[in-house]
């Protein structure tokens, strides 16, 4: 019997020491060093128009600096076998990026057992490449403390809370307040402690009560399909939010093309869209050494 409780403790020391060294991590936020610059973003108005007419991917390529940037504009899909997978791999295999950046912060994934297209779509299959190749890998995001504090500048602590915790909910016309409180209890229980949230709303009761604070007499939250083109404040913060991310991402290019790398973003195609003014602009100057 001893000698078959070391062997089993052997196998899961054995175990934990394998998942450590292949497990994967979340992608490092990219720390910004130069001083950061405004850029045009196509105005929401000019996407509505523009969106109808896009098939994604929405793919754009630039040189830019003493670098190159290919922005590749996805749809958000799990499914190994949609072809937007297969035109990422071409993408990737002809552009040779130094620099990798993902949208979203990932997570824990078993990288030899489990999926990363299937557990975090275009990011994961775009991250797989880079950790495969050795490439340099970040998120595009901001780090957590900085989007709820631009947020809080112009929005009450209860909206950004609201806002932060609902941005990942997903309802529709269909889904019962007992399944929609199910839904939003796992998301505070999983977020409450982050940024923007903590303090602010730590249950199900304080959310609805926030809710109501907010939104007197309107229609329910859990039917609600995340927060684009939710009512008030919460569209008003969606399109505020995206601002701010696309920003970023710009500022990130800027700052890796000036020192020469090749850099390759996935983002949702709505920032691809959004953002190809700004990198036209960037592309134009490059060539007027401006």
């Amino acid at each position: 019997m001893k000698r078959i409780l070391i062997t089993l403790l052997a196998m899961l020391v054995a175990l934990i020491g394998y998942a450590a060294i292949a497990a994967w991590r979340s992608p490092p936020v990219f720390e910004i060093e130069s001083p950061s610059v405004e850029f045009p973003l196509m105005s929401w108005d000019d996407y509505q128009n523009v969106a109808r007419s896009v098939t994604p991917p929405v793919i754009d390529q630039r040189d830019i600096g003493d670098g190159a940037v290919l922005i590749f504009g996805a749809e958000h899909r799990s499914d190994p076998d949609h072809p937007q997978f297969a035109a990422l791999d071409a993408a990737y295999a002809a552009f040779d990026p130094d620099v990798v950046l993902v949208e979203g912060r990932m997570g824990f994934l078993l990288g030899s057992v489990m999926d990363p297209i299937r557990i975090f779509g275009e990011s994961g299959a775009m991250a797989a490449k880079a950790k495969r190749d050795g490439r340099a890998l970040y998120t595009w995001e901001m780090c957590r403390t900085c989007e709820p504090e631009q947020l809080a500048e112009r929005f009450s602590d209860r909206q950004v809370a609201l806002f932060l915790l609902l941005r990942p909910y997903s309802g529709s016309d269909d889904t019962t307040r007992a399944a929609g409180q199910e839904r939003i209890s796992q998301i505070i229980a999983d977020r409450r402690s982050r940024p923007g949230i903590e303090g602010v709303i730590g249950s199900l009761d304080d959310f609805e009560a926030a809710w109501e604070a907010e939104f007197q007499g309107q229609a329910g939250w859990h039917t609600l399909r995340g927060v684009y083109g939710a009512p008030g404040f919460l569209h008003d913060m969606f399109e505020y939010a995206n601002d701010i991310r696309d920003q970023n991402l710009l500022n990130i290019i800027c700052e890796l093309t000036d020192d020469g790398q090749r850099v390759m973003a996935t983002v949702g195609w709505s920032h691809a869209v959004r953002i190809a003014p700004a990198l036209r602009m960037m592309a134009e100057d490059t060539e007027t050494g401006d």
